[in-house]
C-alpha cells in the first residue's frame, strides 16, 4: 500500500516505476530506437517513475509545497511552478519545448 497526494494505492507487486519500465521497453523494442521520456508526479508513490525518465518533473501540492520523499532522493529535480491541472499542462508543454524549469530550492515549506 502506498500513499499518493490524494489517494491510497493498493497493488500486488507492481508500482508506477515497474509499469513505466515495461512500457518504455515495449516502445524501444517496437520502434528500435531510443525514446525520450517525461514524467510528472507530486508524491512519494511517484518516485520510482520519476527516477526512470529523462525529464522528471515534480509537481507542487495545492499549498505550494513539494513531496519531501522525492526532494530528498532527487534534490536537483525540475519543479513545476503551478499546482494542479494547469501546472501539469504548463510543465509538460515547457518540457516538450525543451525549456528548462526551476532547479532552485523551493520557496515553500516541504512536507
Amino acid at each position: 500500500m502506498q500513499t499518493g497526494a490524494r489517494f491510497w494505492h493498493f497493488s500486488a507487486g507492481c508500482d508506477k516505476g515497474l509499469a513505466l519500465s515495461a512500457l518504455i521497453s515495449f516502445y524501444r523494442l517496437a520502434w528500435r530506437t531510443r525514446i525520450r521520456t517525461i514524467a510528472l508526479g507530486d508524491s512519494g508513490n511517484d518516485l520510482l517513475m520519476l527516477q526512470l525518465v529523462d525529464r522528471p518533473i515534480l509537481m507542487p501540492r495545492p499549498d505550494g509545497s513539494f513531496a519531501k520523499e522525492i526532494t530528498t532522493k532527487m534534490p536537483g529535480i525540475r519543479r513545476a511552478k503551478t499546482p494542479g491541472a494547469v501546472g501539469w499542462g504548463l510543465a509538460l508543454l515547457q518540457a516538450l519545448r525543451g525549456q528548462s524549469q526551476s532547479r532552485s530550492s523551493p520557496k515553500k515549506k516541504e512536507k
